[in-house]
């Protein structure tokens, strides 16, 4: 291969390892899954202290579990909106852009089909969004030692819904993180920065990057003479 296309394949690595990282780093601090998780825990900290204890509850008045219960749901939508525009928007080859959204669409499929427990959650939100807020209600289940009790929305569990999704937001990180850490594995930046130093020792330039570990001897002799072969 000659010098010059050996380096530009060089610096196409280094380019998307480069948009790679600025995406794996695109939750902090703009778009935290801790909002998300915090709303859960706001609403079952409601749900334990009020729900929970009061034997004449009635949810059709209390607009303070109607907010919980939005706030959540939002935080969830607008979580994977932010996510998918993130991808979408950043400049990314596109093999790993779609690699990407595809991950999220098996979370969010949006096909009306209920797939996951985020279409579920997110069907629920868009339902409140547009029409009133209706058909909550408290079931409870008794047994010989305890009293359970759980809100629901139509034949929907909410207790058991938002812990799920949650879950399903935590399993499509960790997948995309993989993912990511797979795809930069690939690309191998040390091998892209031994080569572009002895580019740089070639023509009497500069060094492009220091290392760490710093560069061997053995590193430098055998870029050294690859470069001499090209």
């Amino acid at each position: 291969m000659d010098i010059n296309k050996k380096r530009d394949e060089v610096m196409e690595r280094l380019k998307n390892f480069q948009a790679l990282q600025e995406y794996r780093n695109m939750d902090f601090p703009k778009n935290l899954l801790n909002v998300c998780k915090n709303n859960l825990q706001f609403y079952f900290a409601y749900f334990n202290s009020v729900i929970c204890n009061k034997n004449d509850y009635r949810p059709k008045l209390d607009t303070v579990l109607v907010t919980y219960i939005i706030n959540y749901l939002s935080s969830v939508k607008s979580y994977i909106n932010r996510k998918k525009r993130s991808i979408e928007g950043k400049k990314v080859p596109g093999i790993y852009k779609n690699s990407m959204l595809s991950i999220i669409e098996k979370y969010w499929t949006k096909r009306g089909q209920k797939v996951t427990k985020i279409d579920i959650l997110i069907e629920i939100r868009d339902k409140f969004e547009h029409e009133c807020i209706e058909g909550i209600s408290i079931r409870t289940e008794y047994n010989q030692d305890s009293i359970f009790k759980t809100v629901m929305i139509g034949e929907a569990n909410i207790n058991a819904l938002f812990v799920d999704a949650y879950k399903e937001l935590e399993l499509m990180n960790e997948e995309i993180e993989k993912y990511l850490k797979v795809e930069m594995d690939k690309i191998n930046l040390r091998d892209c920065i031994l080569f572009m130093n002895a580019f740089n020792r070639f023509y009497n330039k500069q060094v492009y990057s220091l290392l760490f570990p710093e560069e061997t001897e053995e590193e430098i002799e055998a870029y050294d003479n690859l470069l001499k072969e090209l």
